[in-house]
């Protein structure tokens, strides 16, 4: 009685049965022998010390994408290599950075598509020479083949 009285509410509020309320609300799952596409950079050389870095959280740690200081180029990790990216497309805002700013980026590589949207949430206060960073809540998606998988990301650009 009580499954049916909470399939009858939730007809109601939603205007579909309670299974398909269900189906709607989860995300497909990635198949058990399909490997993320996204990981973390293999090599810690490829992060420099002045640019972005950005990392995912999950059990293991390390940097999702690291970029050189001017933002051209990048390194990810993706499908298991340390891949080369190169910056094809900016939009954002060329004003003083503020809290909330939001920032897209296309990288490339051959058959490789990345696109992060970084949006501010950190600023240094002007003019004090240990605060030389700018942080970031970052989403990542990279498309590759037939495969596209985003992540949720935070970080950092400037030089630490």
């Amino acid at each position: 009685m009580r499954k049916l009285l909470t399939e009858f509410f939730l007809i109601g509020l939603t205007g579909m049965p309670f299974p398909a309320f269900l189906a709607a609300q989860s995300p497909h799952p990635r198949p058990k022998t399909e490997k993320p596409l996204i990981g973390y950079i293999k090599n810690e050389d490829l992060v420099d010390m002045c640019g972005c870095a950005y990392e995912h959280p999950t059990r293991d740690r390390g940097y999702t994408f690291s970029s050189d200081g001017e933002v051209k180029e990048a390194w990810m990790n993706i499908d298991g290599q340390d891949v080369k990216l190169k910056r094809t497309y900016f939009s954002g805002s060329k004003r003083r950075a503020r809290i909330g700013n939001k920032y897209v980026e296309i990288f490339e590589a051959e058959g490789i598509k990345v696109l992060i949207v970084r949006t501010i949430n950190r600023l240094c206060v002007p003019y004090t020479p240990e605060c030389e960073t700018t942080g970031y809540r970052v989403r990542i998606t990279v498309t590759k083949g037939g495969r596209k998988e985003s992540v949720r990301a935070g970080g950092q650009c400037g030089c630490v």
